[in-house]
């Protein structure tokens, strides 16, 4: 009677099966990714909206746009899109005295650019991360299809003996 060696299939297949788990897993993860990167690029396309406006407003009378400027406002939504240093720099911002019209155009005009450095320096970084996301997730790939040639390997040479 022949000794049947089933550590020789079952090693192979058990990683193989665990590395295809580990690669769904990144790609849930590459996929929520993907949802958040979607609303970092509605806030940013917003950001753009309120530059567009308040460069439009630059060209008409300051005094008249105080409510206007005051409105060209980020959502809160998108506030945690942004490094909290940058948030600083916009929160400090908001302590400067504002002792004219010009001065708060001024001051809104550098937040607009903050939010928009803020918003490029997220992306960036998810940008990066997506990138190690699909490298890893390749090799996890490849792991689980060479494992599964050494599952396929053994139960052959099986097959072959007989």
């Amino acid at each position: 009677m022949k000794e049947f060696n089933f550590s020789k299939k079952v090693k192979p297949l058990f990683l193989s099966f665990l590395f295809g788990l580990i690669g769904i897993g990144i790609g849930q993860k590459m996929l929520s990714n993907e949802t958040e990167s979607i609303l970092i690029s509605h806030c940013r396309n917003l950001n753009n909206q309120n530059i567009f406006t308040f460069n439009k407003l630059s060209s008409v009378n300051i005094l008249d746009n105080k409510q206007i400027l005051e409105g060209l406002e980020i959502k809160k939504s998108c506030l945690k899109y942004i490094s909290r240093k940058k948030l600083d720099e916009i929160d400090s911002l908001n302590d400067y005295e504002i002792n004219s019209p010009e001065v708060l155009f001024e001051i809104i005009g550098y937040k607009f650019r903050l939010y928009a450095d803020g918003f490029n320096e997220t992306e960036n970084f998810r940008f990066n991360s997506k990138r190690k996301f699909l490298i890893s997730l390749l090799i996890f790939n490849v792991a689980a299809l060479a494992l599964q040639a050494i599952f396929l390997k053994a139960d052959s040479e099986d097959l072959e003996e007989d």
